[in-house]
C-alpha cells in the first residue's frame, strides 16, 4: 500500500540590502508499505564582495595569493550563486533487529557554470550510503571528522583548522553508554606535493569515539594512511597519521562554545583550508617522501540574542612546523624553480555572522570575514569579505 502527501508552498521574493531570493518548494514524504520516505533540502542565495582579492564562491584562505602576486591583484569583486542549494532523499525499513537506512544528497558545486547566460552549475554526489545493525557502506562525513563541534558559518567552506572530508568509505559503529565508538575503512588519496606518480596502495583506517556529559558533547579521533610513490624507477612510501580532539558545550541559555585542536603528519590532507581544498601529505624529491608536521586550532561562540536572532563569531589557525618540508620542495625536480615560495607555513580565518529567522524555515543573514595567509619565505597576503545570504528549507 502506497500514501503520499505532497504539500507545495510559494515563498515570495525578498527584497532588501544586496538579498533577492525566491523560490517554490515543497515537501514530500511516502509510505510505501513499512518504508518511509522523507524529501529534503534548501535554497540558498549567497552575495559575497570581496574587498581585495577574488577568492571565488567560498572563503578559500588557501587561495589567498601572497607577495607581489597579491598586491598586484585588481581590489574589488561582487559575485551571486545559488550553488550551496541542495536536495535530500532519505528511507527507513525497520526490521527484527533494526532499521535499514539509506541516504541521499547532492548540491550544485560541481563543474561548470556559464556566467554570460545560464549559471549554471552541475550537480554533484555530496552522501549516498546505507547502514544497517551498526554497517555503514557508501559516501558520508569522513569518519575522522569530528561533527560536534560545526560553527554555523553562511560561508559554505567554513574556517580554517577544521577537518571537512567526505568519501567512500566502510564502517563499523557500537553503541556505548554515553555515546559511540566507530572505525573505518575510507577511500585514500596520497596527495603527494611534486610527484603524478602517488600510488593509493591501502585504505585509510580512521576511528572516532562520540560521547556527551551533560551539556557537553565531544569526539576524540584518529586516522593513518599509507603513502607511496612508484615511478617505475623509484619506490618509497610511508605512514602519516592525524589526530583530532574536538568538542561543543551548551549553556542553559542556548550559548554554543566549542573548538578543536589537531595535529596532523601525513594525513595532511583531511585538514580543510577555509574552502581551498586540503593540505599536500607529504612532498617528493630525491626519491623519497617527506612527510611534514601541522597544527590546527579552530574555536568558536554562537550566541542566541532573541528567540529569532543569533550571532556567530568562529575563529581558525593552522601552522606547517616542519621545515623539511621548504627544503623538500626547493629540491624538487618537477617543479618550478621557485617551488619552495609555494609552501604556506600559517592560515587564519576569522568569521562573523548574524542570523535572523523569522519562521522556521528561513534565514537571513550577514557575514563578514577575514583571512590570511602567510609563506615560509614571508610573502604573505589576506582578504576581506562580506556575504549576505538567504536560505529557505523545506
Amino acid at each position: 500500500m502506497v500514501r503520499a502527501c505532497i504539500r507545495g508552498t510559494a515563498v515570495s521574493p525578498v527584497l532588501a540590502i544586496a538579498l533577492v531570493v525566491s523560490s517554490q518548494v515543497s515537501a514530500v514524504s511516502f509510505d510505501v508499505d513499512d518504508t518511509k520516505l522523507t524529501i529534503g533540502g534548501y535554497i540558498k542565495g549567497d552575495m559575497i564582495y570581496d574587498s581585495k582579492q577574488d577568492l571565488g564562491d567560498t572563503f578559500a584562505t588557501r587561495n589567498i595569493l601572497t607577495g607581489t602576486a597579491g598586491d598586484n591583484q585588481p581590489e574589488g569583486h561582487f559575485s551571486a550563486h545559488a550553488r550551496e542549494s541542495r536536495l535530500s532523499i532519505s528511507t527507513s525499513t525497520p526490521t527484527d533487529d533494526s532499521a535499514v537506512e539509506t541516504y541521499f544528497e547532492g548540491d550544485f558545486f560541481g563543474a561548470g557554470g556559464n556566467e554570460g547566460v545560464s549559471n549554471s552549475n552541475g550537480f554533484r554526489l555530496r552522501h549516498a550510503y546505507g547502514s544497517w545493525n551498526g554497517i555503514l557502506m557508501g559516501q558520508t562525513w569522513s569518519n575522522f571528522q569530528p561533527l560536534v563541534a560545526i560553527p554555523p558559518t553562511l560561508d559554505f567552506g567554513g574556517p580554517t583548522g577544521y577537518i571537512f572530508n567526505r568519501q567512500a568509505q566502510a564502517r563499523y559503529t557500537m553503541m556505548t553508554d554515553n555515546g559511540s565508538f566507530a572505525v573505518a575503512l575510507e577511500n585514500p588519496e596520497a596527495n603527494i606535493y611534486g610527484t603524478t606518480d602517488d600510488k593509493d596502495g591501502l585504505p585509510d583506517i580512521s576511528f572516532n569515539y562520540t560521547g556527551n556529559s551533560g551539556n557537553l558533547k565531544y569526539t576524540t579521533s584518529g586516522v593513518v594512511t599509507y603513502l607511496g610513490v612508484d615511478d617505475g624507477s623509484t619506490d618509497d612510501s610511508t605512514t602519516g597519521y592525524g589526530v583530532m580532539l574536538a568538542g561543543t558545550y551548551t549553556t542553559l541559555s542556548g550559548m554554543k562554545i566549542g573548538g578543536n585542536v589537531g595535529y596532523f603528519d601525513g594525513a595532511n590532507r583531511y585538514l580543510y583550508q577555509g574552502g581551498g581544498g586540503g593540505s599536500n601529505n607529504g612532498f617528493f624529491s630525491d626519491g623519497k617522501i617527506e612527510t611534514a608536521g601541522e597544527l590546527a586550532l579552530m574555536g568558536y561562540i554562537d550566541v542566541p540574542v532573541s528567540e529569532k536572532i543569533k550571532m556567530m563569531l568562529a575563529i581558525g589557525y593552522s601552522k606547517l612546523d616542519d621545515e623539511d618540508a621548504v627544503v623538500a620542495a626547493s629540491d624538487l625536480s618537477t617543479a618550478n624553480a621557485d617551488a619552495s615560495d609555494d609552501v604556506a607555513e600559517t592560515f587564519t580565518s576569522i568569521h562573523a555572522n548574524v542570523r535572523y529567522t523569522p519562521i522556521k524555515s528561513v534565514m537571513f543573514g550577514v557575514e563578514l570575514m577575514y583571512g590570511s595567509k602567510e609563506m615560509f619565505n614571508g610573502d604573505d597576503g589576506d582578504d576581506t569579505r562580506l556575504q549576505v545570504s538567504g536560505k529557505y528549507s523545506f
